[in-house]
């Protein structure tokens, strides 16, 4: 994957890419607004062709937002999604395959036990959750 290709389709400024183990991490929480995360998801499908997972936190505190969010994720989503906050529930009526933490704990637990190997994780969401402190688990 170029990096140039991330940074100027997949991320904003504000975000980076982490490598972690056999993983890439793809980060961003500065994205409020459903057409940052169409064009986000768009892009890293194309230019992603390994094992692939998005975690997607709440964008702000709309259940509109979300709702229309869950659209687009189920559109354009790749083999695991993850829904992390209490307004994103709401884009779980798109994707009824995804996984939903409310909270951090149980999110830190599942990802600590999920054991990601040579997987591209895109993690998009706003800065209210705080959604860095789950990087350490991937």
């Amino acid at each position: 994957m170029h990096q140039q290709f991330i940074d100027t389709h997949i991320i904003s400024t504000q975000g980076q890419v982490i490598t972690q183990n056999t993983n890439t991490i793809i980060f961003d929480d500065s994205f409020t607004q459903i057409a940052q995360v169409e064009a986000s998801l768009q892009a890293f499908n194309q230019e992603v062709t390994d094992a692939k997972a998005l975690l997607l936190a709440d964008l702000d505190d709309r259940a509109e937002t979300h709702q229309q969010v869950g659209k687009v994720v189920a559109e354009s989503a790749p083999e695991l999604v993850i829904f992390h906050g209490k307004t994103i529930q709401q884009a779980l009526v798109h994707n009824p395959k995804a996984y939903y933490f409310p909270d951090k704990f149980s999110l830190h637990n599942w990802l600590a036990d999920r054991k990601f190997q040579n997987t591209h994780v895109l993690v998009l969401g706003g800065k209210a959750l705080k959604i860095e402190t789950v990087l350490q688990f991937i």
